[in-house]
């Protein structure tokens, strides 16, 4: 699907994406509930374009509701009078920019995170929940007083909530810990080669032996 998808809505509207390519951006209106789920937005292609894929428009998307599931999409950008933003099982790619953003304010809306990766800064204006999540920079949140991560990676000049769930992140907090192990990416094909030549060399000892 080319170009871009204008979502109006009122309240208790609903639009289910599944199994979509989009090239273009998906623009919130109204008090809809947008549900993405196995698509692929595109990201921008260049640093020249400013290429959002989910974009709420401030004074009229008051109450829009998001969830993406299982899905690739780039830069999330909904002001923080949004319904709420709820991430399962995706990945989103700022493409050098911040990952969840507010173009017209400096936080987004009250976010929950499981199961994903964010290539890209977090500017929300609460996190419900981070859970088993990568985010490869810096969370910013503007309530601290709820919400927090588990089990979960961020770099160091993050600022998420206090509260019980930071006892189960996995960035250590006391003094004299040892510092955080960095998250290791992958290339599956290099990984798959390797595990390949292994098995490999495994098998002419092995071989050998008899």
């Amino acid at each position: 699907m080319g170009g871009d998808l204008i979502v109006r809505g009122g309240e208790g509207a609903t639009l289910r994406l599944n199994g979509l390519v989009c090239g273009g951006k998906i623009i919130v209106v109204g008090k809809v509930r947008v549900e993405i789920d196995h698509c692929t937005i595109l990201p921008k292609r260049s640093p020249e374009q400013n290429q959002e894929t989910v974009v709420g428009i401030t004074e009229i998307s008051g109450g829009a509701e998001v969830a993406i599931s299982n899905s690739i999409v780039g830069q999330v950008n909904l002001p923080k009078e949004s319904g709420a933003l709820v991430v399962g099982d995706s990945i989103i790619d700022g493409a050098g920019e911040g990952a969840i953003v507010s173009r017209v304010g400096e936080y987004g809306p009250v976010t929950t995170i499981e199961r994903s990766t964010i290539l890209g800064r977090v500017y929300v204006e609460a996190m419900q929940l981070g859970s088993e999540t990568i985010f490869t920079e810096p969370v910013q949140v503007q309530r601290k007083e709820s919400g927090g991560l588990r089990y979960s990676y961020a770099p160091v000049g993050y600022q998420t909530p206090s509260s019980e769930a930071d006892y189960y992140s996995t960035k250590p907090s006391l003094p004299g810990e040892p510092s955080p192990r960095l998250p290791v990416f992958f290339h599956l094909g290099k990984l798959l080669r390797q595990t390949i030549i292994t098995l490999h060399q495994k098998d002419m000892s092995a071989s050998q032996r008899v």
